[in-house]
């Protein structure tokens, strides 16, 4: 991965000399015409310079997009062994709502004996789930 980094790096270190020789003095500037009004070729531009300028940035833009890629691909694959419980492409649930708690147990009491306690908050009961404000009624049927 370091070394993905650095080779983008010196991508982006030769994409701004490029860039910058082409918008520099006598540079042909990234999209302008190479040609006069009348068709010639402008006299103030190295014509065959700026062309092979402008197609090896568009050349090193691709590369660079190419690199990117491979850096994020190689950075999920290192976080997926880091963390393999947690599939980082895939958005975490929301967190659900709680639609009851216990506040009085009856030592003894089935619910107590299964290891329910005092405090507990159901977020779910059998296909029930929290959230819609009608949970009990649901429960009760």
């Amino acid at each position: 991965l370091k070394l993905l980094l650095q080779q983008r790096d010196a991508l982006e270190e030769e994409i701004s000399v490029v860039a910058g020789r082409l918008t520099g003095p006598g540079g042909g500037g990234m999209s302008e015409p190479l040609i006069d009004s009348e068709g010639f070729p402008r006299a103030d531009v190295d014509v065959m310079s700026t062309r092979r300028d402008r197609n090896a940035l568009a050349v090193l833009h691709n590369d660079h997009k190419k690199l990117t890629k491979e850096i994020e691909e190689g950075m999920l694959a290192f976080h997926a062994k880091v963390n393999p419980a947690r599939d980082p492409t895939v958005e975490p649930d929301p967190p659900q709502q709680a639609f009851a708690e216990i506040d009085e147990l009856v030592e003894g009491s089935p619910a107590a004996i299964d290891g329910i306690r005092l405090g507990d908050r159901f977020l779910q009961f059998g296909d029930v789930q929290g959230g819609s404000g009608r949970e009990m009624q649901r429960v009760a049927q």
